[in-house]
């Protein structure tokens, strides 16, 4: 794979420039809440005290900007613009943007001038041209890499949702043609979220993230244009702009689906995003470095001098292994200075603090690598020492600006929770007083900035908060404060709002936090979740799902007992097929639910209508096995009791398939007006494989989706039902054969329905055989649909799902789905 910073300078060459940061189209120039302009504007005021006058220009550009959403201000932010030509006459930005209020306000002529103007700097190649040229464009990339810091992006995103919410709530009450009108609504609406969606996200090409008009492409683009800045300043905003774009890298390494790639193909992709990951790590010190060296003369380049040296420190901390492994390739490691910090990245961040005590910047980052540090530490005395200086530190740096400082509250947050938890073994009173120190900053970063792992981390200091000082034990009879618990859902609900699909953390702490509730059947399916998500690695998850179980068991004696023993039984087939290896979590799960465990192995072996399959019964027999090896005296002889009524069962057949069923006729379904599908060797894009009981929503959702085309850039496709297109006269069997022979990939819609009908069954065998035909393209034509949590069978449960079970996923797992069913001619 190509270097990115390679394929950046590929793309220099071709890239025109565009001034006007209008034109950047950042979300801050879409925004239309008064209330959240008004926030943009009192950020970027509080930046102009902080940062280098050389962003003065384009900090204010902005203001103007903004204040042309408030009719009341509009005038004043065109002398604002005004007022930054007379100083700047040759400004690109500010040229173009004057050119677009001009032409708002029909001034036509005033309009030309600014046009010709800055089209004449663009065609010019004078040194004073280029240089405008290159200070336009980094004035572009300061903008794009503060952005975030002035509105939250998933805003637009959140008040669509909302609008969803309302308009679907409406369709439901509707009738008629008022109804045919908010179904038309739904959507274009779906469509104006599934835009927004892709506008917030980052492009990916070849797996990495590169979104066009990137803070760190406009920085690449002026490097081009003179390998030398205006100013020396201007290096370190190029070395953030690289930090933030080593964190998007970072995003996709962690969150990149591989799907069928082999491990192989895995293990390249991992590898070249490693070393592009360490390439951007070196060129952001080499820039931090260079402005570190400057010779102080005036408290301004004292702080940017102090602050490189708090971002050499912090990084060194947390990637200084990608420092080390360049040996002498690496200019800086042959410097005695640079050498010095990378044996002890805190010392950079003690020359920052010496430099500037009062900068947030400084104190937050010194802060965080304190606290980095700490983990190095295996010694408690040494840990807390380092995790109370990071605490007095960042309490500092909260002290010096307590509002917009989101990152402080964030570290702080985690320091106080892990100094939290390291008191409780000595001292609880202390260790309650930093957990609700944690508290107060979480719910900062509530109402501020945030993140699905803040949030999460929230959540779970609540938790422990309703339970304390019993924090490491679940269970619905540690809590004494329920309403913690709800207020812990709470933040993780607005968490799965931000935009991030739920990581393993996020549901693992869901299921534990409704598991503390005494909702089991919830806390059972985000346990699955969590499972899937979690590292190979580790049986945790697995151990917690099945811990999870017995306990319901023992709790709840309404539960659907046949469905139960299904559920936990292929829990335990599927843990021993994943890991090989279960007995240290089987032995785990007896020694810690010694009596509910008992009950319930008794109750699936001993209840008369319980019936096992071959794998059901071998399963059982080994964790019997495990269990009677450790088992306490009185547990010894129940377990010998009930391994001889196992070992004298008959294991039932895999059922055949009853083809006298009565195929369920519904009321007819119009045929959708689509001229072809989309693959030319099918006559059907798609087969749908459902359950008669699910018919609703294949028709009303699925169909509606796929079979519809949205914008241009959207696909309809043609698909192949039942109810509608088998061909009436002909055999039930073979309109099925037919179907699936006839399209280019077969849908298994899996709910409890699907997986106990006899058709739904001989539909899923017959797609399989179909994809075991390696010889031709239809290796990959089974997508299985889960729409409920339900056991899925064991033919097609290696395969990757789309996920309709969580509603606000809808529009994102629709867009996935349409994404695979183009042929690969498209």
């Amino acid at each position: 794979m190509e270097s990115i910073l390679m394929e950046f300078q590929d793309l220099n060459t071709k890239l025109e420039i565009h001034p006007g940061l209008i034109r950047l189209n950042l979300n801050i120039m879409n925004a239309l809440d008064m209330h959240v302009i008004q926030e943009a504007k009192q950020n970027i005021e509080k930046l102009l005290i902080k940062e280098h006058p050389i962003v003065e220009n384009v900090q204010k550009n902005i203001i103007a900007i903004l204040k042309t959403k408030i009719p009341r201000e509009r005038r004043e932010a065109r002398f604002d613009l005004e007022n930054i030509r007379m100083k700047s006459p040759d400004n690109l930005n500010v040229l173009a943007d004057l050119e677009c209020i001009y032409t708002e306000l029909d001034r036509s002529k005033e309009a030309e001038v600014c046009k010709q103007k800055y089209q004449q700097i663009l065609s010019g190649t004078s040194k004073n041209n280029i240089r405008c040229k290159q200070l336009c464009l980094l004035e572009q990339g300061y903008a794009i890499l503060i952005e975030r810091t002035l509105i939250n992006q998933s805003t637009v995103e959140l008040r669509i949702t909302d609008l969803h919410k309302i308009l679907s709530t409406e369709l439901e009450r509707s009738q008629g043609r008022r109804k045919e009108c908010f179904e038309r609504g739904l959507h274009h609406q779906i469509q104006v979220l599934r835009n927004v969606r892709i506008a917030n996200e980052d492009e990916i090409a070849d797996r990495h993230l590169v979104r066009k008009g990137s803070s760190l492409q406009k920085f690449k683009l002026a490097e081009s244009l003179d390998a030398s800045f205006p100013n020396k300043i201007w290096n370190y905003y190029y070395a953030k702009a690289l930090n933030q774009y080593y964190d998007s890298l970072e995003t996709v390494l962690k969150r990149t689906d591989h799907g069928k790639d082999t491990i192989n193909k895995r293990q390249i992709f991992e590898d070249d995003l490693t070393k592009e990951m360490k390439k951007v790590t070196l060129k952001a010190i080499e820039n931090f470095w260079m402005i570190s060296q400057i010779q102080i003369n005036n408290s301004i380049i004292r702080t940017f001098v102090a602050r490189s040296y708090a971002y050499i420190g912090h990084i060194l901390m947390k990637r200084g292994d990608m420092v080390h492994s360049s040996g002498n390739s690496f200019n800086l490691n042959t410097n005695k200075s640079f050498k010095r910090y990378t044996n002890n990245p805190v010392e950079a961040a003690e020359m920052a603090y010496r430099l500037k005590k009062n900068d947030m910047t400084v104190l937050t980052r010194y802060g965080r690598t304190l606290w980095n540090k700490s983990k190095s530490f295996d010694d408690i005395k040494e840990k807390l020492v380092l995790l109370h200086m990071a605490n007095d530190i960042l309490t500092c740096s909260i002290d010096v600006e307590n509002t917009g400082n989101w990152f402080a509250f964030s570290t702080r947050m985690h320091v106080r929770k892990q100094i939290s938890d390291i008191r409780a073994k000595r001292d609880i009173e202390l260790a309650r007083k930093y957990l609700l120190d944690a508290l107060q900053d979480g719910e900062a970063i509530f109402k501020s900035q945030n993140t699905q792992k803040d949030l999460t981390i929230l959540a779970e200091i609540c938790q422990k908060l309703a339970k304390f000082p019993h924090t490491h034990k679940y269970g619905h009879n540690f809590v004494h404060t329920e309403g913690l618990l709800h207020q812990a859902l709470d933040y993780l609900l607005y968490a799965s709002y931000l935009g991030d699909r739920p990581d393993f953390h996020f549901a693992n702490r869901k299921a534990s936090c409704l598991f503390d509730l005494g909702e089991y059947a919830h806390a059972i399916e985000w346990a699955n979740k969590a499972w899937l998500l979690c590292s190979p690695s580790t049986q945790m998850s697995f151990y917690i799902l099945c811990s999870y179980m017995v306990t319901m068991f023992e709790d709840d004696l309404q539960i659907p007992f046949d469905q139960f023993v299904k559920e936990f039984l292929y829990a335990l087939i599927y843990g021993k097929r994943k890991y090989q290896d279960i007995v240290k979590s089987i032995e785990k799960l007896y020694k810690n639910n010694k009596k509910g465990l008992l009950v319930l192995i008794k109750a699936i072996i001993v209840e008369p209508k319980t019936t096992l399959r071959t794998t059901e019964k071998n399963i059982l027999s080994e964790c019997i096995n495990i269990w009677t090896n450790i088992a306490e005296t009185g547990d010894l002889e129940e377990f010998s009791k009930l391994e001889t009524i196992l070992k004298d069962m008959i294991p039932r057949q895999e059922n055949e398939y009853v083809l006298s069923e009565t195929f369920h006729q519904t009321s007819c379904i119009p045929p959708v007006k689509v001229i072809k599908a989309c693959s030319r060797e099918f006559e059907y894009d798609f087969f749908i494989s459902h359950s008669h009981k699910d018919e609703d929503w294949v028709t009303k959702s699925l169909l509606r989706n796929l079979e519809s085309q949205f914008d241009e850039q959207d696909v309809a496709f043609k698909g192949c039902i039942a109810d509608r297109d088998f061909i009436p006269g002909t055999s039930i069997l073979d309109n099925i054969i037919g179907a699936i022979k006839k399209s280019n990939k077969v849908l298994l819609i899996l709910t409890d329905h699907f997986v106990s009908s006899n058709w739904c069954q001989y539909e899923a065998d017959r797609a399989v055989i179909k994809s075991l035909n390696l010889d031709s393209k239809d290796s990959n034509c089974v997508i299985p649909i889960v729409l409920e949590e339900c056991t899925i069978p064991e033919k097609i449960d290696h395969l990757n799902f789309i996920d309709m079970t969580i509603k606000r996923d809808f529009v994102q797992e629709m867009m996935r789905l349409k994404k695979v069913l183009l042929p690969e001619d498209k």
